[in-house]
């Protein structure tokens, strides 16, 4: 039979109440620090931490104390839900949102690079006719432009087509990048009552 001296007095907490004491950010990942104030009782106590991205590096947790307490021990855990689960139902819902996501991201990358060849031909083009450079793979011969404003008023409302196609591709994949974020947070959240954990 367990004594009294046996309890763990469990403290829980989300990690998005957390305040954050530090952040570093690096080329292909950021660093950051929560601050958590417990106020610990006597004998063993157990902190839960609920809430953690599922994108983070669990190798690179590190806890961290002050005062007369001890840490033992840290370990992560997540919740695994089962094939007739509500929940499981939901996230797999969710991850197939993410999967279609995924596509149109692709479709805009390809995009992307289309519109991005299309300006280096204007800037290429451009450059041959400011040079006076006369090639045999320049498309426009001096029959086919009038005159050097025709050539202009063509680069100028190709360029600005362009242009503008590119940056609403762009406001279109940040938009599917932050849909597809919120997505990974929802199927977090059906993890153990709120994302991962970290105890310790």
């Amino acid at each position: 039979m367990a004594s009294p001296t046996d309890a763990i007095a469990q403290h829980v907490f989300n990690v998005k109440s957390l305040p954050t004491a530090h952040v570093t950010v690096y080329q292909d990942r950021a660093e950051v620090q929560r601050l958590i104030r417990v106020k610990c009782e006597a004998g063993k106590n157990e902190v839960l931490v609920r809430g953690i991205t599922s994108n983070f590096d669990s190798s690179s947790v590190r806890v961290d104390g002050r005062g007369s307490a001890t840490i033992c021990d840290v370990q992560q855990r997540q919740r695994t839900l089962k094939d007739d689960d509500a929940d499981y139902v939901l996230a797999k819902e969710l991850e197939d949102e993410i999967v279609q996501l995924q596509s149109k991201l692709s479709e805009l990358q390809d995009k992307s690079t289309i519109l991005h060849k299309k300006l280096t031909v204007l800037s290429g083009v451009s450059d041959q006719v400011a040079t006076g450079q006369k090639d045999a793979s320049f498309p426009f011969s001096e029959s086919s432009l009038d005159n050097l404003s025709t050539f202009l008023a063509f680069y100028d409302d190709n360029m600005a087509l362009v242009q503008s196609q590119q940056r609403a591709n762009d406001a279109e994949t940040t938009k599917i990048n932050d849909e597809i974020a919120l997505l990974r947070r929802k199927i977090d959240e059906l993890y153990d009552g709120g994302p991962r954990e970290v105890s310790k």
